[in-house]
This record gives C-alpha cells, structure tokens and sequence, in this order.
C-alpha cells in the first residue's frame, strides 16, 4: 500500500469513528438515496463517476457514508442524477427516521 493511499484509508477510517452519531445517520441516508437514484438510471459506479467528472473513489465514499460530504459535491451529484434539489430533499426525508434531529455538541 502506497503512503499517500495509506494516509487517505486512516483519514476514513477516523473520520467514521469520530462522526456524530446524528451525522452518521444523515450521510448514510444521502448514500442511500444517491445510489437508489443512480442505479433507477441503470449506471455503474464507476462508469457514472467517469462520465460526470466525479471521482470515484469520493462517490464511493459519500455513498458509503465513509466520509463528511460536502454540499456542493451533493449538489453536484444529485444533479448529474437528473433530480432538482426539491425531489432529492424529498427523497432524503423518507429516508431519514421519523423525527429526525440533527444535534451536536458544542
């Protein structure tokens, strides 16, 4: 394993550990709905992330909810997927459990 891949794989690996549980469940819900949507169109991962400029190692990630995604990266995803802001922010509530709260420590 290379050194630079070595350092990414302990960044997740950390970054998983230390997410607030709340965020967890938010990022995982993301995921689902992402991948739900890209695989309704009928693309592979890798093909998908090709075509739309998008790494795949961070739609992997995001997917996964290995990883904090940043809104801009939703953002471009969700569009790349065809959905409006509207339709993923509906989707992504259906998603997430009842009386979902998003609470951290300050």
């Amino acid at each position: 394993m290379t050194s630079t891949r070595h350092k990414k794989l302990n960044h997740a690996i950390i970054i998983r550990l230390t997410m607030h549980p709340d965020k967890k469940i938010l990022y995982e819900a993301v995921g689902r709905v992402l991948r739900q949507r890209r695989k309704e169109l009928g693309y592979k991962l890798t093909i998908f992330a090709y075509e739309n400029d998008i790494p795949t190692t961070s739609l992997t990630s995001i997917e996964s909810a290995k990883t904090e995604a940043c809104f801009s990266n939703i953002y471009k995803i969700a569009k790349a997927l065809n959905m409006s802001f509207e339709e993923f922010g509906q989707r992504l509530d259906k998603e997430l459990p009842e009386n979902f709260n998003l609470q951290e420590d300050n």
